[in-house]
C-alpha cells in the first residue's frame, strides 16, 4: 500500500488504517492465501518462511494487555520493538539492530533527485 503522502507507511500506521477500514474488525486473519503465499507463509509451521516481531508489552503505554490484538494495532508504534527475526535470523534485538543495511536499501533510502531539488530530505 502506497499512502506515505497522506500519513507514515510503518506498519503500524498500516494496521491502524486497515483496522479502521474494516470498521473495527481484525483484519489480518488469513491473509497469506489471498496473496498466494499460505504454502509458504501464514503459520509458525517448519518449512514455512516467518518475520516475527517481538514486542514490547511491559511498558506503561501498554500495560496491562487485555487484547493483545486490539493493544498491537491501537496502542503500539515502532518504539515498543524488541526482537525481529527474519527466516530465523536476529534482525533487531533490544531494539537496536543487528544487521547492517546492504547498499541496494542505503541507495533506495537516498532521497530521489526530485526531492533533492524540492530541498526535500
Amino acid at each position: 500500500m502506497d499512502v506515505e503522502v497522506t500519513g507514515s507507511s510503518d506498519m503500524f500506521t498500516q494496521m491502524w488504517a486497515a483496522y479502521r477500514r474494516a470498521g473495527g474488525r481484525s483484519t489480518v486473519r488469513r491473509g497469506s492465501p489471498r496473496t498466494g503465499l499460505d504454502d509458504r507463509t501464514g503459520s509458525l509451521t517448519v518449512g514455512k518462511q516467518a518475520d516475527l516481531p517481538l514486542l514490547r508489552a511491559d511498558r506503561p503505554d501498554v500495560a496491562p494487555v487485555h487484547d493483545p490484538a486490539g493493544t498491537v494495532v491501537l496502542q503500539m508504534d515502532r518504539a515498543h520493538m524488541d526482537t525481529v527475526l527474519v527466516a530465523g535470523r536476529t534482525m533487531l534485538r533490544d531494539g537496536r539492530p543487528l544487521a547492517l543495511l546492504t547498499e541496494a536499501a542505503k541507495a533506495s533510502a537516498r532521497p530521489t533527485p526530485l526531492l533533492r531539488n524540492a530541498a526535500v530530505t
